[in-house]
């Protein structure tokens, strides 16, 4: 996402779309932005419009543990934030810096406790896969998934995009060659090793990962007192099956 131009919409034009979303009846937002609040001035005045406002609509989006900080936070959860996205990749600061993240794993640790002590949920999203990745590392990121509290966990498989400096990476390390252009993430189709791993233990760790963090007597738990209602529990079972489905695959 790095290398690709952006364009920045105005908080009149987001208000207005908001506006009619509520009228037409929506109950729930996805903010589709990669990073949410990078745009602070348009962002404050956005969240401020729906706070003022009493908008009344719960939402969730996208962000980084390096852009957030708690007056961020707050002026979110009072705006009707109920989920935020983090992209944590790894749990060794090593590959942080190799891969150009501009976060540390004690930033991610600070952000995650911060975002939970306000009743925020948080998903993590990590990478599993990248050039010379062990077994070993695989294993203490899905730890470290745990270790932060994560309510929820994404182990992407890594994919080698087109104009990515990963991508001459992989290409130089012989890991894939010029004719391999998948984009798919999620795992169904692994088509590269990460040069201390094959492709099937790859996939095999991937729903490692999920059995591993879902199927946490705990976690379970905690999962099902958290329901309140029959659409929360209908989704419970919409989330669960796609989890079930991932961790089950390629064993």
């Amino acid at each position: 996402m790095s290398t690709l131009p952006f364009v920045s919409r105005s908080a009149a034009s987001i208000i207005a779309e908001l506006t009619y979303l509520k009228e037409k009846g929506y109950r729930f937002i996805y903010f589709s932005d990669q990073t949410f609040f990078q745009s602070k001035t348009t962002t404050k005045e956005v969240l401020d419009w729906m706070i003022e406002s009493d908008y009344g609509i719960n939402w969730m989006c996208f962000s980084r543990v390096d852009v957030l900080d708690e007056p961020d936070l707050r002026r979110m959860k009072k705006a009707g934030c109920k989920l935020i996205m983090f992209g944590v990749e790894w749990a060794e600061n090593d590959k942080l810096e190799h891969y150009k993240k501009h976060y540390t794993v004690e930033q991610i640790k600070e952000t995650f406790a911060l975002t939970k002590s306000l009743g925020i949920q948080r998903l993590g999203t990590f990478l599993i896969g990248v050039p010379g990745q062990t077994r070993a590392s695989i294993l203490n990121t899905v730890q470290f998934a745990k270790t932060i509290q994560a309510d929820y966990a994404s182990f992407n498989v890594a994919v080698p995009r087109s104009n990515t400096s990963f991508r001459d990476e992989a290409l130089n390390a012989g890991l894939i060659d010029e004719s391999q252009e998948i984009m798919d993430q999620s795992g169904d189709e692994v088509i590269m090793g990460s040069g201390a791993i094959s492709r099937d233990e790859l996939q095999k760790l991937k729903s490692k990962a999920y059995r591993s963090f879902y199927f946490r007597p705990g976690y379970l738990l905690k999962r099902l007192f958290s329901i309140r209602n029959w659409t929360e529990f209908k989704y419970h079972c919409i989330e669960g099956y796609h989890v079930l489905k991932g961790a089950i695959k390629k064993t």
